[in-house]
């Protein structure tokens, strides 16, 4: 409200205006400024987002990376993008994971190579024993003047040696495996005619495949030795093989003595942790021997299995990945 007095009149003029009306232009100021302020909070906020988020994206995904390869995922790289100190650290990261790759890629190589040299040296004490026991029955069948036994004897062991060697390669045909041990098998049923029998059965397809060398007969002169020759009676030893699905299963079945319920539990414990072998004298030490070589060159999903019962005999099963020739599972 104003007002004013108009002299020698005695009039008052009063004048009424809208208090809006006076105050708009200050209310548009107000809003203007309002809105300009909440525009540089946005502005600032998401200013601050950005300088943040790119700021600590490359840290936390270097964390990240660093908690997967402590779990044992060495292919956990990250991506190197900019060109700052951050990417410095994940240029170093990146090269200490490969490098970590490379020493342990070595470091199994290495132990491959050693448990290659050391089975080979295990099987290399097989045969000068299995040699001098062949030589003593020829000598005592030439003693007898059985002369067609000598040559079959003789033939047989030829088999066995020149199978073995095979011309030092460790992956050899299945036929020739089984004829190994059909030599062998031939030979100890010369000495222990009283005491021994045996079959083998094969499925025909089996025969197109490759197979590691020196599997099945360690088996067969475990169970002769830790089975047939420990019964009064004698037994039969059994080998059989068929494919099943990218499988091939080998079964070596005795009519033995058996092993005690604790003696096999130690045994299945011991193939299955893969842990020391028996010593030489000690049962079970062929088939230790056998289901290493197998777990080094065909994987963890290949081995043995084994069951037996007290005067009911041993079966041990083989299980081998189907492999044409030229292959390798290392």
């Amino acid at each position: 409200m104003v007002y004013d007095s108009i002299e020698n009149t005695g009039w008052v003029i009063v004048g009424q205006v809208p208090l809006q009306e006076l105050m708009a232009p200050v209310y548009q100021l107000g809003e203007v400024f309002f809105a300009a302020i909440l525009l540089t909070l946005l502005f600032l906020g998401v200013l601050y987002y950005y300088l943040s988020r790119r700021l600590t994206k490359p840290i936390t995904e270097l964390k990240d990376k660093m908690l997967l390869a402590e779990q044992g995922d060495l292919d956990a790289t990250v991506a190197v993008i900019t060109n700052d100190e951050i990417s410095i650290l994940q240029r170093q990261y990146n090269q200490m994971l490969m490098r970590i790759k490379a020493l342990m890629e070595e470091n199994k190589e290495e132990q491959r190579n050693m448990q290659k040299a050391e089975l080979k040296a295990l099987q290399a004490q097989i045969n000068p024993h299995f040699l001098y026991n062949t030589l003593e029955l020829v000598i005592w069948l030439a003693a007898s003047e059985e002369n067609d036994q000598v040559i079959d004897v003789v033939d047989k062991l030829a088999v066995f040696f020149k199978t073995g060697l095979s011309k030092g390669l460790e992956w050899i045909p299945v036929k020739k495996e089984i004829e190994h041990v059909e030599s062998y098998l031939s030979i100890q049923q010369k000495r222990y005619s009283d005491l021994l029998t045996f079959e083998i059965r094969v499925e025909p397809e089996v025969y197109q495949y490759s197979m590691l060398k020196m599997v099945l007969q360690p088996i067969v002169e475990n169970a002769l030795y830790h089975g047939i020759k420990n019964r009064e009676e004698g037994g039969k030893i059994t080998v059989t093989g068929q494919k099943q699905g990218e499988f091939l299963i080998f079964v070596i079945e005795d009519t033995g003595c058996g092993m005690e319920p604790e003696i096999l539990e130690d045994l299945c414990r011991k193939i299955r942790e893969n842990t020391q072998p028996y010593s030489d004298h000690e049962n079970g030490f062929g088939i230790y021997n056998v289901n290493r070589r197998i777990l080094l060159y065909y994987g963890k999903e290949c081995g043995l299995d084994v069951w037996s019962e007290r005067y009911n005999g041993t079966r041990v099963t083989i299980r081998l990945k189907c492999q044409t020739e030229g292959q390798e599972y290392v």
